[in-house]
């Protein structure tokens, strides 16, 4: 049995009318005004469209010039994501579910970004390098250790020891245990966000476990990505294409939220959304407008507020 429901269409809009029991649904433009008819005559259709019957109630399709223009955005979102050597899921293609919100861990769940760059800044003096805390943190945050053990080597002028990544993991991992706190009001906000979540950091998993369990967020997310599960970090996309593929959304269904330059970054090259978070203790009077230019849609410093920007 055809159903159809009547609606106030723009000029050259298109309603799409659910079959319960056929394999697909057309797509007939139709005049702005016309009453709802079954049985339309296709030859006076401008267009036909059909699409897979995966939704049983109506949606309305936009104008023309926007369906082109999603088109082309899809097929260049499809082409990256397999060139990245991840699958493309068709069923993510739903613009009416809730997007996918994919959370950095340091700096926006956990004030994490001060204690590990300390960390940091306390072995390499050992080692006979002084730097800043400040420079320390503009030029590390965000990145993988591997890109910055790889500076820090061309900046002390020899290599790191052998056992500098295990060091500063071990050192970082006891700074937490005494000092770690959640980003203020990160528990109102996640309460106040029942939809779809996860984590996707550059951080090794033990170390996302740890602070996720030192600031009692660890119950709010089921899925947790790392660094440990691809080649590339941050600001590659492919963190972010991980996350998105294995829980089956398209990159245009995910909403990243990130604090560092990499970050956001990597969600625009993944054609994710990405608001940047700027109310962490490391965040300085540039950290915003940073994050605009690097391709976040807004700024925001106080968690509480993320619910009303989803």
């Amino acid at each position: 049995m055809e159903t159809e429901v009547a609606a106030p269409l723009g000029k050259g809009a298109c309603l799409v009318t659910g079959y319960n029991n056929s394999n697909s649904t057309i797509c007939r433009p139709r005049q702005e005004g016309q009453r709802s008819q079954k049985n339309e005559n296709p030859d006076n259709a401008l267009s036909e469209i059909k699409i897979p019957a995966l939704f049983h109630s109506l949606h309305l399709v936009a104008d023309r010039a926007h369906q082109d223009s999603f088109t082309a955005n899809a097929n260049t979102q499809i082409l990256e994501t397999k060139q990245a050597g991840h699958s493309w899921h068709p069923m993510c293609q739903n613009s009416t579910m809730a997007p996918l919100l994919i959370f950095d861990c340091d700096g926006v769940l956990v004030d994490s970004e001060i204690l590990s760059n300390r960390a940091g800044v306390e072995l390499l003096g050992e080692l006979g390098l002084e730097i800043s805390l400040e420079d320390h943190i503009d030029r590390f945050v965000g990145r993988s250790a591997a890109d910055v053990e790889k500076e820090l080597t061309d900046l002390l002028g020899r290599p790191l020891p052998e056992n500098y990544s295990q060091l500063k993991i071990q050192r970082t991992a006891e700074i937490f245990e005494q000092e770690l706190q959640a980003i203020n009001g990160i528990h109102e906000a996640l309460e106040n966000l029942p939809g779809p979540k996860c984590v996707a950091s550059g951080s090794h998993l033990t170390r996302i476990q740890q602070s996720l369990r030192l600031t009692r967020l660890t119950p709010y997310f089921e899925h947790i990505f790392s660094i440990d599960q691809v080649k590339r970090g941050k600001p590659a996309p492919d963190l972010f294409l991980l996350a998105a593929e294995t829980l089956g959304y398209a990159p245009s269904d995910c909403l990243v939220i990130e604090d560092s330059i990499t970050g956001v970054q990597a969600a625009r090259a993944a054609n994710m959304r990405v608001l940047g978070f700027t109310g962490g203790s490391h965040c300085n009077r540039t950290h915003a407008q940073n994050l605009l230019d690097a391709g976040a849609e807004r700024v925001f410093e106080d968690m509480r507020g993320l619910p009303g920007l989803v």
